[in-house]
């Protein structure tokens, strides 16, 4: 994460996690890099950031501990939380790729001690297909997308980009 936390450890301090999916618009999206995708995405982490705290506020009134992550302060990675929340698939691209909208969301999380019923994770084959297509790999200009197979990355079996 950026922010003042960066670089920090980070102790988990409750069992459960909400995530929460935003979904960007298509049309303003397929303006990519043109500054109308960079509104839009800004705007839908300001989106979720609301949900999260909002959420986490309710939580709190209920008596139970909650913290919101959002955009700039997460003390979480949403996408692993998302896909375990059965949201979506994690993609080689290392993005939550939603059955709905593909990768085309914004991600927040709230966690808290709050008892509840957990989702399962989704299989609707992101995974297989990301292993033969590589379209995004093979078109990065920086060679930052794992071309290869899978490798076991601090306990889960992934594809491992250079995110810098």
């Amino acid at each position: 994460g950026r922010g003042s936390h960066s670089g920090e450890s980070i102790v988990r301090t409750h069992d459960n996690a909400i995530a929460i999916t935003v979904e960007m618009n298509h049309r303003m999206m397929k303006s990519a890099p043109k500054g109308s995708s960079v509104m839009e995405s800004a705007e839908q982490y300001l989106n979720s950031g609301v949900l999260a705290l909002k959420l986490a506020a309710f939580i709190r009134e209920l008596g139970f501990e909650a913290t919101a992550h959002v955009d700039g302060n997460y003390r979480v990675l949403c996408v692993p939380v998302a896909a375990d929340a059965g949201l979506g698939e994690l993609g080689r691209l290392g993005l939550l790729m939603t059955p709905e909208f593909g990768p085309r969301v914004r991600l927040s999380a709230v966690t808290t001690n709050m008892p509840l019923v957990q989702d399962k994770p989704v299989t609707f084959g992101v995974q297989e297909f990301c292993s033969i297509c590589k379209k995004c790999a093979d078109n990065c200009p920086s060679g930052s997308i794992d071309t290869g197979s899978k490798k076991p990355v601090r306990g889960v079996k992934k594809w491992q980009s250079n995110m810098e």
